[in-house]
Formats: C-alpha cells, sequence, structure tokens
C-alpha cells in the first residue's frame, strides 16, 4: 500500500468511517465548507453538520447519521438538507477505478436516479469523494461533483 494512506480493509467493518471524525473544510468548483463528524450513540454512529456556500451564493446546510447495520453487514446514512432532500444510503468497501487503494462507497436513489457516493485516497489530514449520478439505473455514472477535505489543524 501507498504510505500515509489509510487501509481501510485492515480496520474493523464497523470502524471504517472512524476516520470521517473531527472538523474538515472542502473544496469542489464552485464552492466550500465545512462539515464536522463526532461520534454518537456510545460511538456507535457518526453524525455530520454540514455548511456550505452551495455553488455560489446559495446557503446549504445538511446533518446526516452514518452507522454499521450488523444484520445487514451494510454501513448505512441518513441525509437531511435545507434544499428538502431526505436520503438514505447503503454500502461499504469496495475497488474503484478512482483509486489503486479500495474506497468506501455509499448508493442512493432519489428522483429516479441512483446516486454514488465515494470516499477515496484517505490520509488522516485529508481526503476526497466524488458523488456520481446514474440515470440508467446504474449501469454507467458520470461525475456530478469531487470534493477535497482537509482536517481543521489540531481537530480528530
Amino acid at each position: 500500500m501507498e504510505s500515509g494512506f489509510l487501509d481501510l480493509e485492515s480496520l474493523e467493518v464497523n470502524q471504517r468511517f472512524d476516520f470521517l471524525e473531527g472538523k474538515w473544510t472542502y473544496q469542489f468548483s464552485g464552492g466550500r465548507g465545512e462539515t464536522e463528524y463526532r461520534k454518537a450513540d456510545n460511538g456507535t454512529a457518526i453524525h455530520e453538520t454540514l455548511t456550505s456556500a452551495w455553488l455560489g451564493e446559495q446557503e446549504f446546510s445538511a446533518v446526516s447519521l452514518f452507522f454499521f447495520d450488523e444484520e445487514a453487514q451494510l454501513w448505512r446514512q441518513r441525509w437531511l438538507d435545507t434544499l428538502g432532500n431526505q436520503l438514505d444510503g447503503s454500502g461499504g468497501i469496495m475497488d474503484s477505478d478512482v483509486s489503486e487503494l479500495p474506497v468506501m462507497q455509499l448508493e442512493f436513489e432519489h428522483q429516479g436516479s441512483t446516486f454514488r457516493h465515494l470516499w477515496y485516497d484517505i490520509r488522516e489530514d485529508r481526503f476526497e469523494t466524488d458523488l456520481l449520478i446514474s440515470s440508467d439505473g446504474g449501469k454507467t455514472f458520470a461525475l456530478v461533483r469531487r470534493m477535497g477535505y482537509e482536517r481543521v489543524d489540531g481537530e480528530s
């Protein structure tokens, strides 16, 4: 494995999103923001609070909860945002062409499309995400947004 990257496969399956814990800034084409992830429910879930200058002027915020579903052996995420979206996703670790290393993936169905969210190139102080969309039932995906995250100094 490449030096400095987090080896997700070496972690217990219910700890694979623990790297998120802390405060982060992120940037993407047309926007930037801050997000904070904190363990919840005695460490069995991760609560996200996100703020952003969404695509320029429109203010945007969201909250989500990540948790591991023991019975299904899947990660799940419940997402609620100020645009009125209420999304339920599920997934886990997978191979992908965006990175030589395995990535974390969650998929969501929304308004007739399939969305795939990938977390990859994960280091202690930064990681990348891609949001992809499919309108053909998951046969092909197109990039909606690539985001780069950096940990806020001194937070973890």
